[in-house]
């Protein structure tokens, strides 16, 4: 694999066109349920790698760009500075805030999750036994179930699962009814079950690595928002209609005791803004129906995989490359196409190249740049098909 500013480009741009179609398309149920929330999660995989990976494979080819692309790579080749015998210039300068950027996000979430974690295990745990009564209930939903801490914290807006050698469940200091702790363990408890926190993970490293890109939030944006449905599936697959409805109630009134806190911005948590719960509610409220109306939900899911693959992959292949004719070159430049130039073969099983019936030069093989103009066994053909 070889990494080149060509390579990278192409790797952003075409990420986040799949990014911004994404949003487009699925930012209703309805079409997030007729793909799935796998499928959905399946492609934030594949384009979270093609940014993890922006190199191009050694049978790639390079495609000529002549728009914009050729204006930013001279851009970004302008001397900034010079140093006795060494010149810097804008993409040195360009890579230094870039690196900066990546080391003060990565700095900051360290310390806020530090921090956080001090202050959880400092917190004492919860005397009332009945929680972990609740919490046991949860648990014979999984097969392997796991020991969870529970502690309350005051200030904290909603209630969020922090992953630690015994993961922790912590609840704002406010009482819930035993229905809707019931509702608010299970749903933490997805959240650990179905591995979420690796997806956060992923997401957060991208986000450090490209934190001037706005199409990687708007990608964790979407991540934290899928996954927080699929929690939701989770947590009532085993629940009857009514028991659906009972989760959907707490959601709604949990969502409305939240209050703005600190502790929402620190990284690895799970959180949901007033826009995500009305999709999560409104996707619960139409998954059933969902499951007789779209019937072949599954055909579709392997559809849009395979394109947004297809997509990703054709990116490794396929490079963007700068290609512009300078200048002060411009005058002593030749371009050669199908109506000015052609090629004749001569004696020494080489090429003469003809442009504007005038010889121009000898090559020995016929280059790819070649392939599109006419060849010829010699003058007499020519001049039979050239008309000029």
């Amino acid at each position: 694999m070889n990494f080149s500013l060509g390579s990278f480009l192409t790797a952003v741009i075409v990420s986040s066109f799949v990014i911004l179609l994404f949003w487009i398309l699925l930012k209703h149920s309805r079409m997030l349920q007729r793909i799935g929330i796998k499928g959905a999660l399946f492609c934030i995989i594949i384009v979270a790698l093609r940014l993890l990976f922006p190199f191009e494979v050694g049978i790639g080819k390079s495609l000529a760009c002549t728009v914009l692309f050729p204006q930013i790579v001279m851009f970004l080749n302008i001397p900034c500075l010079s140093v006795g015998s060494s010149t810097f210039y804008i993409y040195h300068a360009l890579y230094a805030i870039w690196l900066m950027g990546i080391i003060s996000s990565l700095m900051r979430a360290i310390i806020l999750y530090r921090r956080f974690k001090k202050l959880a295990y400092q917190l004492p745990h919860m005397m009332d036994k009945h929680p972990y009564e609740i919490l046991d209930k949860v648990h014979k939903q999984y097969s392997h179930p796991v020991a969870f801490q529970i502690k309350q914290l005051p200030g904290l807006s909603n209630p969020l699962i922090f992953w630690s050698k015994t993961p922790m469940i912590l609840l704002p200091a406010i009482n819930f009814s035993d229905d809707d702790l019931f509702h608010i363990l299970s749903h933490e408890a997805a959240h650990y079950y179905n591995g979420d926190f690796w997806f956060k993970i992923v997401m957060e490293c991208l986000c450090y690595l490209y934190w001037w890109n706005p199409f990687v939030y708007l990608l964790k944006k979407q991540m934290a928002m899928w996954l927080e449905i699929r929690a939701d599936l989770t947590a009532t697959k085993r629940m009857d209609e009514q028991g659906q409805i009972r989760y959907l109630e707490s959601v709604v009134k949990i969502a409305k005791k939240q209050v703005s806190s600190t502790y929402d911005k620190i990284p690895m948590f799970f959180g949901g803004t007033s826009s995500s719960l009305k999709q999560r509610i409104l996707f619960m409220l139409h998954h059933e129906e969902s499951k007789f109306v779209y019937k072949h939900k599954a055909h579709i899911n392997l559809f849009v995989t395979i394109i947004v693959s297809i997509i990703i992959c054709f990116s490794f292949i396929v490079v963007l490359e700068p290609y512009a004719i300078l200048p002060k070159h411009a005058d002593n430049t030749v371009k050669f196409t199908k109506e000015t130039t052609y090629l004749v073969r001569n004696q020494n099983e080489g090429y003469d190249v003809y442009v504007n019936d005038e010889y121009f030069a000898t090559v020995t093989q016929k280059y790819d740049f070649f392939s599109e103009l006419p060849i010829y066994g010699d003058m007499k053909e020519v001049k039979g098909n050239e008309s000029h």
